[in-house]
C-alpha cells in the first residue's frame, strides 16, 4: 500500500565517510522496501562493500500509491481508497444541488412550506446525478416537478456547482 524511500543525511554522512560520500548516498537512494525495513527494525545495515548504514544516516520518507491516502507510524500504516465512485460523485452533486436550490428558494423569498416547480437547462455533467437521484432532491426541496428543457431558459438563475460545474435553473411555484 504504500513505498518507502530512503534519503541521505548528509550532515552525518559527510564527516563519517568523507569522499565517499556520493557512493554511500547512491547506495542509500538505491534500498529497497525489505532493506529499509531491515534498517528500521535492526537500526543499522550492511550493504555494497561493507558500508554500513545506521537507521541515524538516512531519513526513512513514505510515498502514498496513487488513489489512496497513507498514514503510518512506527507500528501500524492505514491506507484510504480516495477515489470517487460515480454513484459517490452524483450524490455528491445531488446535494450541492440541493443546496443551492434551497438557497434561490430563501432569495426568492418562498415560504418553507411552498411547492416548486424546477426546470433545468439540459445539461449532459448533471442530468444523470439528478436523474440518479431525484426523489432524494425532490423532497428536499419540496419539488413538484423537475424537467430538463432543451430550449433556452430566460430569466434564470445560474447554479454554480462543485467541479466547476455551472447550469441554468429556473424556480417558480404555481
Amino acid at each position: 500500500m504504500l513505498s518507502k524511500k530512503a534519503k541521505p543525511n548528509f550532515k552525518l554522512l559527510g564527516p563519517k565517510y568523507g569522499r565517499k560520500i556520493k557512493e554511500v548516498s547512491t547506495l542509500i537512494q538505491n534500498l529497497n522496501n525489505e532493506q529499509i525495513k531491515t534498517l528500521e527494525s535492526l537500526g543499522s545495515i550492511n550493504v555494497k562493500g561493507g558500508v554500513e548504514i545506521s537507521i541515524d544516516d538516512v531519513e526513512i520518507v513514505s510515498q502514498d500509491i496513487a488513489g489512496y491516502s497513507v498514514s503510518t507510524n512506527n507500528y501500524f500504516s492505514v491506507a484510504l481508497d480516495v477515489s470517487i465512485s460515480q454513484e459517490l460523485g452524483d450524490e455528491g452533486l445531488a446535494r450541492e444541488f440541493i443546496n443551492r436550490i434551497q438557497n434561490l428558494r430563501k432569495d426568492k423569498g418562498y415560504l418553507v412550506t411552498d411547492k416548486i416547480y424546477i426546470e433545468l437547462e439540459k445539461n449532459n455533467e448533471v442530468e444523470r446525478a439528478i436523474k440518479n437521484n431525484l426523489t432524494y432532491i425532490c423532497n428536499e426541496t419540496l419539488t413538484e416537478e423537475l424537467e430538463f428543457s432543451s430550449k433556452n431558459l430566460k430569466n434564470y438563475d445560474e447554479l454554480n456547482l462543485v467541479n466547476n460545474i455551472v447550469c441554468r435553473v429556473l424556480i417558480y411555484k404555481k
